[in-house]
């Protein structure tokens, strides 16, 4: 109880010394003296709304993703590329391996994805689709299965 009481005798005096400092600091840079009731306190203003924002506009980019024979590629993952190896957007291509990402960037990097293909890295244009033409990685099914036994061998042990 004596402990509480104390505490809040000293928070009590440590606030009416800085009201206090604060009313002479406002009378030395004004000239003028603040009421003894009153209670100077340092406040922040909020910003303008008026304050003009960039306003970033979000544009549609087109394509199709192929095979290496030509053929549309449904299921492929389009990504747009942030920066620092981070996605912002990402959709897949639809049955006629046609994709439609939207992005703020006005030529942003897209990647594509297709499992047993490589990735394809491109920096898009707005208004020009790309057309992006996979190619499948040899052996790429010997290679699962070997990647898939020593995954399996490693968690095992």
């Amino acid at each position: 109880m004596q402990l509480s009481l104390l505490l809040t005798l000293g928070a009590t005096s440590l606030f009416l010394s800085t009201a206090a400092m604060a009313q002479q600091t406002a009378s030395l840079s004004s000239g003028k003296a603040l009421p003894k009731n009153t209670l100077a306190m340092n406040t922040r203003t909020a910003p303008s709304l008026d304050a003009k924002a960039e306003v970033l506009e979000a544009k549609d980019f087109k394509g199709t993703v192929v095979d290496e024979l030509g053929e549309p590629l449904a299921g492929a993952v389009v990504s747009v590329i942030a920066g620092n190896n981070q996605f912002s957007t990402t959709t897949t291509t639809n049955a006629e391996g046609e994709y439609v990402i939207t992005s703020t960037s006005t030529s942003p990097v897209l990647l594509v994805t297709y499992a047993g293909c490589n990735d394809i890295q491109q920096k898009a244009v707005y208004g020009h689709p790309i057309t992006f033409q996979m190619e499948f990685i040899d052996n790429y099914e010997r290679k699962l299965k070997k990647q898939t036994k020593t995954a399996e061998k490693a968690w095992r042990n």
